[in-house]
């Protein structure tokens, strides 16, 4: 969702940003069903009714905006994962993907 590492990780309770940046690579769907088993969890713990409905994914959140912002950037790839604190491994592996999801739907 464009949300800094730093602010996820915060909200997550990790130390540093590399304990966060070890998850960005996940899957949306899984990620997704993860959240809604542990928000139904912590609602019930919490004493209040869980939402009825979560969200589906559509097709705005297929677009990753960060890759959005990196490819209307004029940082190289290093710096604008330090600016944004992202792992530059895990950052260029998901870029790419990005770019092949483009081309597919392009084509």
């Amino acid at each position: 969702m464009g949300y800094d590492l730093l602010i996820v990780g915060g909200l997550l309770g990790h130390a540093d940003k590399g304990s966060t940046a070890g998850y960005a690579h996940l899957n949306n769907k899984d990620v997704a069903a993860a959240t809604a088993r542990v928000g139904k969890h912590l609602a019930s713990v919490a004493g209040v009714k869980p939402a009825s409905r979560v969200p589906k994914p559509g097709p705005s959140r297929k677009t990753n905006p960060l890759c959005a912002a990196f490819t209307r950037s004029k940082d190289t790839l290093p710096a604008f994962c330090a600016a944004h604190g992202l792992d530059p491994a895990i950052f260029r592996r998901d870029l790419q993907a990005w770019r092949d999801s483009h081309r597919r739907t392009a084509s």
